[in-house]
């Protein structure tokens, strides 16, 4: 039981964490890469297709491209999520053949 407990921990850690990183990383491509105005006509193209109501409100936009910035980094958070527990299985595999012998 405990091991489960604390596979589901670092699972959930792992993927806040990457989730994290993921963001700060894409945020950092943004700013240096894409112009202000043109991410801001961008967010009022996509806005209403999301249900916000972004004419010409700087603040919607804004919380327009925050929103897709969080749909692209949460998957990347749990694949590194699951890519921690697919190395602990195989390093615990490991730990536990070299015991037995």
């Amino acid at each position: 039981m405990r091991k489960i407990l604390v596979k589901i921990l670092l699972f959930f850690f792992v993927v806040a964490i990457s989730t994290i990183i993921a963001a700060r990383k894409l945020w950092s491509f943004i700013d240096e890469r894409i112009d202000a105005e043109a991410l801001h006509a961008a967010a009022e193209i996509i806005g209403p297709y999301l249900g916000f109501n972004t004419c010409g409100d700087k603040t919607q936009q804004h919380n327009t491209i925050q929103m897709v910035m969080h749909w692209i980094s949460t998957p990347i958070g749990i694949a590194a999520g699951f890519a921690s527990l697919f190395i602990i299985e195989i390093v615990l595999r490991k730990m536990q053949n070299s015991n037995k012998e």
